[in-house]
């Protein structure tokens, strides 16, 4: 007999994220689980939002800093972003960006402050 079971987890995703910043932040394009944490692309700007795995809470967003000139042209297709958790418990994430032909990388230690950190060599 086949057991169903139901979701463990419902996450709804805004189509547009209110932050304050007077940005579009909508679209999510695509998502990756990996860890404690659900990442999910959105379309515009290069941005990451970050939610709990375990609950769904918004944790944070990630954002293409002063490395890039703070820009990133859009995530265009359907598996944009990977993520890799480290042995030490830091966290790598990839996000493809088309306008400018890049993948840009983020070293996350600590979502407290969801900063990235400058690419490694």
């Amino acid at each position: 007999m086949e057991q169903r079971r139901g979701a463990r987890l419902t996450l709804y995703l805004p189509f547009n994220i209110e932050d304050g910043s007077g940005r579009d932040h909508h679209n999510a394009k695509s998502f990756t689980v990996e860890g404690d944490y659900i990442f999910v692309a959105l379309a515009r700007y290069g941005y990451i939002t970050v939610y709990d795995r375990r609950d769904g809470h918004f944790v944070g967003r990630l954002q293409p800093g002063p490395e890039v000139g703070g820009e990133s042209g859009w995530c265009d297709f359907n598996y944009a972003i990977n993520a890799m958790r480290q042995k030490d418990g830091t966290y790598r994430i990839l996000i493809e960006e088309n306008a400018f032909a890049k993948v840009l990388m983020y070293t996350i230690r600590d979502f407290a402050s969801t900063k990235a950190s400058a690419p490694q060599p």
